[in-house]
């Protein structure tokens, strides 16, 4: 990640960044690949990350980007930005599931998706009550043997 680098303090920088990644390669014997590797910059011009990233071979990163499932540099506060999360708790609660297991059967898949994603979600993000109140209905809707939101 670039950060607000000027002049010669980012030529150093830059410097300081090619001799970790060959010491990490060096050492672990894993090598970057420039394919998948993006540069993000903070403070600086659009023009300078991709003269950057171009030297690495690296993409030049935009905000927002999803790493590990989870929006980075997105408006968290905004209910459609949790559209992956509502969506994820609807194929997991989906309707064919509901139809073949018992209420106990149920009851159990619920408390362990919506015991489990949350965790993960929730780590960094306060949910915005209208999410709360969507995945509370797919909870519901599921208990009751229907499907998830939509079906």
């Amino acid at each position: 990640m670039l950060s607000g680098m000027k002049g010669f303090r980012g030529r150093i920088n830059i410097k300081n960044l090619r001799r970790i990644l060959r010491c990490y390669y060096l050492v672990s014997g894993l090598k970057v690949n420039p394919k998948k590797s993006q540069i993000f910059g903070v403070g600086v011009d659009e023009e300078k990350i991709v003269s950057k990233a171009n030297s690495f071979g690296f993409k030049p990163g935009k905000f927002s980007f999803i790493y590990l499932g989870l929006k980075v540099g997105a408006n968290m506060n905004r209910v459609q930005n949790w559209k992956e999360v509502i969506d994820t708790f609807n194929r997991r609660l989906s309707n064919w599931r509901a139809k073949l297991l018992s209420f106990a059967g149920r009851a159990i898949l619920v408390k362990s998706v919506l015991g489990t994603l949350p965790n993960y979600y929730l780590s960094l993000y306060k949910c915005p009550v209208a999410v709360i109140k969507v995945l509370e209905g797919i909870r519901r809707k599921f208990l009751g043997g229907g499907g998830g939101v939509g079906e």
